[in-house]
């Protein structure tokens, strides 16, 4: 297994160096997003929706506050290039040494950051960086490459013991193991041609699940970390910002994990069922116009309704009629109450709030908190992980 774990790792360095090689003018500079395109349509990721996502990340990462950091799979210095200019110290790492040498070229041509230093080396060889004391370490976009679950764990027992105590890892565009087979399905909808039989579009659907060299994972993966790395004494998930639907928005999320840190406040917010008690957004603004903080769970997420009803169509019907006909049904699925979790954050931007969304006990729904924007920095959305028990991933 080890031996085919290494090839795995091998071809995707191979994958890479070829991708970053094909740079062109468009996507050189500090914005390179070369590779990044629709699983959907094969063509490149809109500009203005990478940019979208990558000022999300940046976002998050920067409201850690971040010194010294390690970046653990760099690429071609997206991240790197946003939040460099506010650390003391940033290490970038990565297996593509066309990557990095992009990241070398264009930081002298540019921005000239002193504080960055590049290192050719996968994503569990900490050698050498045991005293350098870092206080945040990024995988961004990264953990989807790692062969198995096993290696991730190894990883993050390397990043842990480089960390600082109060340090944060956070992992960015996590795939979701919940919403593997609704990403399939609605990827093959729709490159179907409207003549195909849903039996056949079935097939193709079980066949990419089948054949998925990517590491999807499950967020509950995430809620027993304690159980593996009891240093970890806080964890957050994030569902992706942005206002598109698209791969990036509908199936990942991010994660920050907390290293012995101290909850010193409260999160002990008045909480409201979205769905039970059939509530409003003009229901919750009034709500928080008598409420410091505000939970609000359960919220039906408009972005991933129809593709969780088609998986709920298709594994029900009787494999009859074709795809077209399937596609007229599924545009007539009306959303339940579902909401746009935008929506949500354009509230508490109107409120001068601070926002948190994160997923919700079932992969269709999400929850949302509110809290006052002096205590933005505060980590109402994490949690003190109770598992005992190593679960069977």
């Amino acid at each position: 297994k080890g031996q085919l774990f290494d090839e795995q790792i091998e071809q995707w360095q191979s994958l890479y160096n070829q991708i970053y090689r094909q740079t062109s003018a468009d996507s050189q500079g500090i914005f390179n997003i070369v590779g990044w395109n629709s699983s959907y349509t094969g063509e490149p990721i809109p500009v203005a929706q990478m940019r979208e996502w990558l000022d999300d990340k940046v976002k998050v990462i920067l409201a850690q506050k971040p010194k010294k950091v390690l970046e653990i799979g760099c690429g071609t210095g997206l991240i790197l290039f946003q939040v460099a200019p506010h650390c003391q110290c940033y290490w970038g790492t990565d297996i593509s040494s066309v990557a990095l040498d992009h990241i070398q070229r264009i930081n002298q041509e540019g921005p000239q950051l002193e504080q960055v230093r590049l290192l050719h080396s996968t994503a569990d060889n900490f050698e050498g960086l045991e005293s350098e004391g870092f206080d945040t370490i990024i995988l961004n976009s990264v953990v989807q490459y790692f062969p198995h679950i096993d290696y991730l764990l190894r990883v993050l027992e390397g990043a842990i013991k480089v960390l600082t105590p109060g340090g944060c890892i956070f992992l960015g565009d996590v795939r979701n193991l919940q919403l593997m087979e609704a990403f399939h399905a609605d990827v093959e909808l729709y490159k179907a041609n409207p003549e195909d039989a849903i039996k056949d579009f079935k097939q193709r659907v079980q066949r990419k699940i089948e054949q998925e060299n990517e590491l999807f994972i499950d967020p509950d993966f995430f809620r027993a970390i304690q159980s593996y790395f009891p240093q970890i004494t806080e964890v957050e998930i994030h569902l992706e910002r942005g206002q598109h639907h698209n791969e990036l928005t509908q199936f990942r999320y991010n994660v920050v994990l907390r290293i012995e840190t101290i909850l010193d406040f409260s999160t002990d917010f008045p909480e409201l069922n979205w769905t039970e008690q059939q509530l409003t957004l003009s229901e919750v603004r009034n709500q928080l116009g008598t409420s410091e903080g505000l939970r609000v769970i359960g919220v039906p997420n408009s972005r991933l309704f129809r593709p969780l009803k088609s998986v709920e169509l298709f594994r029900n019907s009787q494999d009859l009629g074709t795809t077209e006909e399937f596609q007229a049904i599924k545009s007539e699925i009306i959303p339940e109450n579902a909401v746009e979790p935008e929506d949500f954050s354009a509230l508490a931007e109107d409120l001068s709030l601070s926002v948190w969304v994160t997923w919700s006990d079932t992969p269709d729904r999400y929850d949302v908190i509110f809290a006052p924007l002096e205590n933005s920095q505060r980590n109402y959305i994490a949690f003190t992980p109770t598992h005992t028990a190593k679960p069977e991933w």
